[in-house]
């Protein structure tokens, strides 16, 4: 697990590199950085009349781009989605166990025969019905 600290407003969040894609992303932003750098000092004139011209390949790239986006964050919707779907279930599943595990225990002991018994027997039974339902509302 990640342990997160607060200090300095997160900037050592920032430059961290246990689960983070910077050592993977780095070398490729620094190619593309150097060509991007050589081709504004270079000033050659086939860059700026032929490659530069034709806004045809930026608009391949911002349509690759945003499908790219648009697709990652529909799988991350969806898996949020998905997991909360399960959650619910999950809170489902351990309300109707409680729920059964109550009326059991209501309806599968003997009911004593004496006065007094019946007392404690129904605080005891109380006690043990509230004391599942609070452990079960704890999860």
């Amino acid at each position: 697990m990640i342990r997160y600290t607060n200090s300095w407003s997160g900037f050592p969040l920032l430059v961290q590199l246990a689960g983070s894609v910077l050592p993977r992303a780095l070398p490729i932003a620094l190619l593309s950085t150097s060509i991007a750098v050589v081709l504004e000092v270079t000033d050659n004139p086939f860059v700026d009349e032929v490659v530069l011209a034709h806004p045809y390949p930026y608009q391949v790239f911002a349509y690759v781009v945003a499908f790219a986006l648009v697709f990652r964050t529909q799988v991350a919707y969806s898996r949020h989605w998905e997991a909360r779907t399960a959650l619910q279930t999950m809170g489902s599943r351990w309300g109707d166990a409680v729920t059964e595990l109550v009326a059991f225990d209501f309806y599968g002991r003997e009911r004593p025969a004496e006065a007094g018994e019946i007392d404690e027997a129904r605080c005891a039974r109380r006690l043990f019905q509230a004391t599942i339902v609070h452990r079960v509302s704890l999860l």
